[in-house]
């Protein structure tokens, strides 16, 4: 971490300063060197490891550095440079230890650049190369995503079951499963899908691939809204795997389907480990959303409000949030606490989606209404339209509710205006009959 890098730091200074002329001192500038790219310093890493080689032309640590150098180009960008500097490594040391990663770090490089074919060429060099070590695996990893990356989907499919088969224990075998998995989504086929996920499920592999497994068949009956097979697959992933990664997804699930089956009791208890469990954000204000739902079915008002308002604490601007906020103004509009409706109805209106600020709007004008503020009410029922002009279900219903407000104050002529203005609208012939009619009970025709 930064503290030990620090210290670290520190201590390689003071060798310096105190042996200067030292059989380590090239080492340990090396390593402050190495400190300096590891914490991003990439600039001065290659500064110093080039006065290393000026002044100490026979340092055995020439490999080292070139590589150095080479990952300090990588981490710039500067691609071209990063693999002249790993081929000079891969040219003076072969038998370094170095050379394979190297050889790896030019395919990375090419890859980067999008120049895909060297970039295979140089993954099929490194895995003939050095076959059965870890550079093999990277490199055929590499393989993989470069036929993921081009859409050679026949290539990817049969290359990965081998992958898997002479690495069943590679830490590549999770990102690998997600993206067959991809590909098979892409072309809809559920039974091959299926059959590998099953495989891997019941195979030998890390735990961490089996719940990755595990999840995209909870994924996949998920988009074909098969409830059961959901259930089923959480209720084993969170058998095989209690306090896994997944569970707070199995939980918001379970809870999901507690509240459509009106189990608000259960719910909150489902939900009640969730800032523990969730390390997911999303997924945290989500359970949360569900929490004050159910509260609320509970008629536990002050609960619901909490939940309600830790969510609007945490100042994102998500679909989450403007759930919240007009959620609130519904509680508040149910308790008659009018002004603190009105209040979270507005803020709820500057939702980005326009069918759901529209919707806010006239709830705001509504509440505005009910408080007893008629003109008020009617001054946000008129903006309506002006705010959200092809929101005409909403405009609808808020010319409606002001023109019923001018009649009630005897405004024959400001209510005629409103009327004639919702015929210019798409009214059902239940509606457009209803206005005719209140134009001539004013004695207008409609």
């Amino acid at each position: 971490n930064l503290h030990r890098d620090q210290e670290a730091a520190a201590s390689f200074r003071e060798f310096v300063r105190l042996f200067p002329s030292g059989s380590f001192v090239d080492r340990a500038r090396y390593y402050l060197a190495w400190i300096d790219r590891r914490q991003g310093k990439n600039q001065a890493a290659l500064d110093q490891l080039s006065a290393i080689l000026n002044d100490y032309p026979e340092t055995g640590l020439r490999d080292a550095i070139y590589f150095q150098r080479g990952q300090a180009y990588f981490a710039m960008g500067d691609f071209a440079a990063a693999i002249g500097e790993f081929e000079r490594l891969i040219d003076q040391y072969p038998e370094s230890s170095y050379a394979g990663r190297s050889l790896l770090k030019i395919g990375e490089s090419y890859f980067n650049a999008r120049d895909y074919l060297r970039a295979k060429l140089i993954y099929l060099r490194a895995a003939q190369t050095y076959p059965a070590t870890s550079v093999e695996e990277k490199a055929r990893y590499g393989l993989l995503l470069l036929a993921y990356k081009q859409r050679q989907d026949d290539y990817l499919e049969t290359e990965a079951a081998e992958f898997i088969k002479k690495f069943p224990r590679s830490a590549y075998l999770s990102p690998l499963v997600l993206m067959v998995a991809d590909i098979y989504r892409q072309h809809h086929q559920w039974g091959e899908l299926q059959s590998l996920m099953s495989m891997v499920i019941s195979g030998d592999y890390p735990d961490e691939v089996k719940m990755d497994a595990l999840y995209q068949m909870i994924s996949l009956f998920r988009e074909q809204k098969n409830e059961r097979e959901v259930q089923r697959w959480c209720q084993k992933m969170v058998k095989q795997f209690p306090g896994g990664k997944y569970q707070c997804d199995c939980n918001l699930i379970f809870a999901r389907q507690a509240y459509k089956q009106g189990e608000y009791g259960k719910v909150l208890d489902l939900l009640a480990g969730s800032p523990a469990i969730c390390t997911d954000k999303h997924l945290q204000r989500q359970s949360l959303l569900l929490q004050a739902k159910a509260a609320e079915k509970m008629n536990r008002l002050g609960a619901a409000e909490g939940f309600y308002k830790k969510l609007l604490s945490e100042e994102y601007q998500d679909s989450i949030s403007y759930q919240a906020l007009d959620a609130l103004g519904a509680l508040k509009e149910r308790l008659h606490q009018y002004d603190q409706a009105e209040f979270f109805y507005q803020q709820a209106a500057r939702n980005p989606k326009p069918e759901l600020a529209a919707a806010a709007q006239y709830r705001r004008s509504f509440v505005l209404q009910a408080a007893g503020k008629k003109q008020a009410a009617i001054q946000q029922y008129l903006r309506l339209p002006y705010l959200f002009p092809k929101q005409e279900t909403w405009i609808i219903k808020a010319l409606s509710q002001a023109a019923a407000l001018y009649e009630q104050d005897n405004r024959t002529t400001a209510a005629e205006k409103t009327y004639r203005k919702l015929l210019q609208y798409h009214l059902s012939p239940g509606q457009r009959e209803k206005v005719k009619k209140s134009l001539a009970a004013l004695g207008k025709e409609g």
